[in-house]
């Protein structure tokens, strides 16, 4: 009997002790509002574990949120307080609130809301479509601002096809304490597009947007160069940032000790969509020999020796330096006499990728061969553009060169154009007078020996010497860039206050010079489909979270202490990726 009495004892504490951790309450405070007042919805979450969801309360304004944690024997209990106005007299509907645990299941959930609003009356009822009172705010616009949204910007909004153009993904917030969670990709069909590499670290910039105060935060940068023409649209952006708000101070102890609660929670924006007008590119004027070059720029035309021998070349160079599709045109090919061949010309860029522009040289080397002596002309070379400033046609076009070639022909035809074709074989053959010794050498065991060790060399050349050689140079290749990889972090740790992105320079170098992965390359989505080629994607998603990790830690200066050890990370992954391509 007295075993039966301990039990149901034990039972009843036990159900007391769990009761509490099912307990969601609401309060409404005043239960009957007037339109233009202030009132407080109240949530009591007592012992609960998980995530809260706050219900919508649209189209009611809501003031403020103030957050309050308690700890009563041990138990923690959080009270939720919103602040609302109401515009209109009717009936508002609330839905509950709830609680999720980490699988995203509701544990929990408090009661639905009915909260009749009256009309205004005493000294709020010429408040009743605009709240001003104690109670209200006095500038319900200001109220209805957004406290952070996102905009896409473009510079010029109008440009010719072919002609570069910026776009840019700003961030408008009165939020002080932000961090960047995602960003989605941006593709455009018909538009190159090059994401900038050198934004940096983003800071806050006080700034206006619709007459609002707000702080300016650059993003994201693209070079766009349109490859049509017509209006374009840049489609919605998409990103998520997890933000934090302290809270007016409630009562008079959180005036003493320093304001009130902060407030942490994850918020979704988009950007509007943008478009801009994309000009053809005008046929009047229009040369023959245009190849889509569309810039600001001039041209240099070198060329020499024009007195050469057969076992010669004549070598020409253009060079284009300025401001345009540097690297969408090509080169045009020269017009050769009878007599000359020419390999296809060698391209060297240098481009630098400003805020919406391409500028630096472009330069092709041609190099001609003469088959024969003679005189020869070589017509000028031509190169058209269109200006987007001037709005016309430029062509250069170098002078006619007058080429001596020194030495007999070794094709009359070619030095004579009105000579039959068959009148002269393509090369002269001489005539050759054997030794004795010629013959014997064709028999002779030293003749078989050269001969069959190439063969078999060429036999077992893609089966055994082509991989070994093949593995011993990716793996000798790779091997360099990984010393200089570490060598570049030892001096980064000798230095103090070195930049977060100086380590991210490190990976990168690495992964162009080791892995052909160039800078261009290094966004988001192509710097994902590049390492899951050769890496792991568990590998993969820390390269790229702590990527992003360096570059939106956070906006202030404190943040930059969540890095810890960015060396000793980026020599693990290094090192990691250096065995995993050996095996």
């Amino acid at each position: 009997m007295v075993s039966m009495r301990f039990f149901l004892l034990f039972v009843a504490v036990w159900i007391t002790h769990i009761l509490p951790a099912q307990q969601i309450s609401v309060q409404v405070n005043p239960e009957n509002p007037a339109v233009g007042q202030a009132f407080r919805v109240v949530y009591q979450i007592s012992d609960m574990e998980g995530s809260i969801r706050p219900p919508s309360f649209a189209p009611l304004i809501q003031q403020g949120t103030f957050q309050q944690q308690q700890y009563v024997n041990g138990r923690v209990s959080f009270t939720l307080t919103f602040q609302l106005i109401a515009r209109e007299a009717g009936t508002y509907f609330i839905a509950p609130l709830r609680v999720l645990n980490s699988r995203g299941e509701t544990v929990g959930s408090s009661q639905s809301l009915s909260i009749r609003v009256g009309n205004a009356s005493g000294p709020n009822a010429n408040n009743a479509k605009n709240p001003g009172t104690t109670n209200a705010p006095k500038n319900t616009k200001a109220n209805a601002a957004p406290k952070i949204l996102m905009r896409l910007e473009l510079e010029p909004k109008e440009v010719y096809e072919g002609q570069p153009f910026a776009i840019d993904l700003v961030l408008y917030t009165k939020y002080t304490s932000l961090r960047n969670e995602s960003f989605s990709a941006l593709e455009i069909p018909g538009v190159w597009l090059q994401e900038s590499e050198e934004m940096g670290k983003p800071e806050l910039v006080p700034s206006s947007y619709q007459g609002e105060s707000y702080y300016k935060v650059s993003l994201k940068r693209w070079l766009a160069i349109p490859q049509r023409s017509g209006s374009i649209q840049i489609p919605t952006m998409e990103a998520s940032f997890v933000v934090q708000e302290m809270l007016p101070p409630t009562n008079v102890f959180e005036q003493l000790f320093g304001g009130g609660n902060v407030v942490t929670e994850t918020v979704e924006i988009k950007s509007p969509s943008a478009s801009v007008k994309v000009k053809p590119l005008p046929e009047k004027g229009r040369p023959s020999d245009f190849i889509n070059a569309v810039g600001d720029f001039s041209v240099h035309f070198e060329a020499g020796p024009c007195t050469l021998s057969t076992s010669d070349a004549l070598q020409m160079s253009l060079k284009v330096k300025g401001n345009g599709n540097l690297n969408l045109f090509e080169f045009p090919s020269p017009e050769l006499p009878q007599g000359f061949l020419a390999y296809p010309p060698e391209v060297e860029e240098k481009i630098t990728f400003g805020r919406f522009k391409l500028s630096g040289t472009k330069r092709a080397d041609y190099i001609l061969i003469p088959q024969g002596g003679g005189k020869f002309v070589i017509p000028p070379l031509r190169f058209s553009w269109f200006n987007p400033s001037t709005e016309s046609y430029h062509t250069f076009h170098s002078d006619s060169l007058n080429v001596l070639v020194e030495g007999a022909p070794m094709n009359p035809s070619l030095v004579q154009p009105d000579a039959p074709a068959e009148s002269s074989p393509d090369f002269a053959v001489p005539n050759y007078h054997g030794s004795p010794l010629w013959p014997r050498w064709f028999s002779s065991t030293g003749f078989w020996i050269l001969t069959l060790i190439p063969l078999l060399l060429l036999i077992s050349w893609p089966f055994l010497w082509r991989p070994l050689l093949s593995r011993a140079l990716q793996k000798w290749k790779r091997k360099t860039p990984l010393q200089k990889a570490l060598h570049n972090l030892q001096n980064l740790e000798k230095r103090p206050d070195v930049p977060l992105h100086a380590y991210w320079q490190v990976l990168s170098g690495y992964l162009n010079e080791g892995l052909a992965i160039p800078p261009s390359e290094q966004t988001e989505q192509a710097l994902k489909q590049s390492l899951e080629k050769h890496f792991p994607k568990e590998l993969c998603a820390q390269i790229l979270g702590w990527k992003q990790q360096l570059e939106w830690s956070s906006f202030t200066p404190q943040s930059d202490k969540t890095v810890q050890k960015p060396a000793d990370q980026v020599k693990t992954w290094l090192l990691q990726m250096d065995k995993h391509l050996d095996l």
